[in-house]
């Protein structure tokens, strides 16, 4: 080979190293602190997380663990669902890098990734910022969520609040709860219907009874006591009825300041329902919400005899949990609940509606 020819090789060569360098160098030094495939909050320590503040560009929710269960701030400190609190810290927890690159503002405009506070700018460009903190509101995990990967199962595009890395990691926040009312603790009670052997409906005045349904044993159907006359009794409505505390979510709670004459609690007939073991829960209906049609207030609390509460300690195991009374929670009528209208509708008051619609025999 001619000296001129090795000499033009080794310029090359040189010149294709320092490219190399300038293209992968700093790239090399990112992957190597945050490995492909490594946990990008490896160190958080899930324990310590005291505080939970999710916060999107038109809503924010506060979550804060209480001396005894986790609350919801913004819900005047109603308990939170803890279930989904565990899988949402867990699921930082163990998020795993597939790609990083730096970020920038076409980068953040294009993956929604800049801080939701930034109101000038669009909320489409605006990402979700979720923070978890420990019992001294200091940041152990602070990120912005921005878009999902499109066209791909999972993946979801995060920014460190602090940082000037964008990863690309393996699961998708997509459906991410951004309400305070989605983090409410829904399932008020669960009464299976086999355990409920009464049902009175009562004028709040004098409590007179306006009417009642009955059954002497578990298992047998239940019956319209003393039904009105006119037609025949719809055994359906009298299910639903008997079915209404089966699985019972809410859909808010109201502020506990509000007096019952705005409410409507104790205004309008309310329910007793009898269990077989003893346990009685009575239920009252409120009014609608005013400029919400489709909710109403809602109040119940709950009685269980000494033995019967007796019986729900010592329940240890899940075989006999499952045949145990239902828990009835000890905060559970100081507060004012909002429904849904259809879980509304499920507590009959007129006693005609038990009755089936006769058919026009001419139509």
């Amino acid at each position: 080979m001619k000296p001129k020819t090795l000499i033009i090789l080794v310029l090359i060569a040189g010149a294709l190293g320092a490219l190399s360098y300038m293209l992968f160098g700093r790239s090399g030094a990112d992957n190597e602190t945050r490995p492909l495939g490594r946990r990008l909050f490896a160190r958080l320590p899930v324990n310590a997380v005291a505080s939970i503040r999710i916060t999107s560009a038109d809503e924010q929710v506060g979550l804060a663990k209480g001396q005894t269960v986790w609350e919801v701030g913004s819900r005047f400190g109603y308990p939170a669902d803890y279930d989904k609190i565990r899988a949402l810290i867990k699921k930082i927890r163990d998020l795993k890098i597939g790609r990083s690159f730096g970020v920038s503002d076409a980068v953040r405009t294009r993956q929604s990734l800049y801080p939701p506070e930034r109101e000038d700018l669009p909320a489409d460009q605006r990402g979700i910022r979720v923070v978890l903190a420990d019992a001294r509101r200091q940041p152990l995990a602070d990120v912005i969520l921005g878009k999902d990967r499109q066209g791909v199962s999972g993946g979801h595009y995060v920014l460190p609040a602090d940082g000037e890395t964008v990863y690309l990691v393996d699961k998708s926040f997509k459906f991410i709860d951004r309400s305070p009312t989605d983090w409410l603790e829904a399932d008020l009670l669960d009464v299976a219907p086999d355990a409920v052997s009464r049902v009175i409906c009562l004028d709040p005045i004098d409590r007179r009874v306006i009417y009642s349904i009955g059954r002497r044993a578990p298992g047998e159907s239940p019956l319209l006591e003393n039904p009105p006359p006119g037609g025949r009794v719809s055994q359906n409505e009298i299910d639903r009825v008997v079915e209404a505390l089966s699985a019972f979510d809410i859909e808010d709670v109201a502020d506990p300041a509000l007096d019952d004459a705005l409410t409507g609690i104790g205004k309008l007939p309310y329910f007793e329902y009898h269990l077989f073991d003893g346990t009685v829960f009575r239920v009252y209906p409120g009014r609608v919400l005013a400029g919400r049609p489709e909710q109403f207030y809602f109040r119940v609390a709950g009685d269980r005899p000494p033995e019967v509460a007796k019986q729900k300690e010592q329940t240890t195991n899940q075989t006999a949990a499952a045949k145990a009374p239902p828990d009835i929670r000890k905060d559970l009528d100081q507060w004012t609940y909002v429904i849904s209208n259809w879980a509304f509708e499920t507590f009959v008051i007129d006693p005609q509606k038990f009755l089936e619609q006769q058919k026009d025999d001419a139509a």
